[in-house]
């Protein structure tokens, strides 16, 4: 609704008062992740709502349903990143989780 940019518009604790604050790093190190990796997440929440409400609406066959397509696994962070470009230069959402 009011087209913000994830990485410039959210921030966490640790960036506005790192000497005192360190939240939300400590949980994400909890489960392996981190802040980027939650800009990333939320950066593709945000496509895949806009995809689903506006570009692809007719091809959705349940409401509020969609259907994930993989189209590749890697053990290098790098051949999935040149994966991912080659996909986004298409126009296709692209999200990059790890396991």
């Amino acid at each position: 609704m009011y087209q913000w940019d994830p990485a410039r518009n959210i921030k966490g604790h640790f960036q506005l008062d790192p000497k005192r604050r360190t939240d939300p790093l400590n949980c994400f190190h909890q489960y392996g992740k981190t802040f980027p990796f939650f800009i990333e997440d939320v950066k593709y929440e945000l496509k895949k709502f806009v995809v689903h409400q506006n570009e692809f609406k007719e091809l959705v066959t349940e409401e509020g349903k969609l259907y994930k397509v993989q189209i590749g696994a890697f053990t290098s962070r790098e051949n999935a990143e040149n994966l991912s470009r080659k996909a986004k230069s298409a126009g296709f959402a692209v999200h990059i989780d790890y396991s």
